[in-house]
């Protein structure tokens, strides 16, 4: 039986881990798959090979409180993005409707 030669499919880029070539983020992949998407829905929204999802899932789960961590400290921003978004669509509303009055 030949085996083929081991295949790095992630690399490591200014601090963030991606898929080899594709230069998706293994985040992103991890975060659709934890969210309800099947391997195969993962591998079409991305344009990846099974081992590729897998691989991006195990380096995910094998450094999972690396990620927490920086999801943590983005928090902030990510909240007061929302309530920015917020404010500007209450506002686009008023507007609409002070022009349909």
């Amino acid at each position: 039986m030949d085996f083929q030669i081991p295949v790095q499919h992630i690399s490591i880029d200014d601090g963030k881990a991606y898929i080899g070539e594709h230069r998706v983020k293994v985040k992103m992949v991890a975060r659709l798959y934890l969210n309800g998407a099947t391997i195969e829905q993962v591998m079409e929204q991305y344009d990846l090979s099974a081992a590729e999802v897998f691989a991006a899932l195990a380096y995910y789960h094998d450094n999972r409180d690396t990620f927490e961590a920086e999801d943590e400290k983005l928090k902030p921003l990510i909240e007061a993005g929302i309530r920015d978004t917020q404010a500007r669509l209450e506002q686009m509303r008023k507007r609409a409707t002070n022009k349909d009055e």
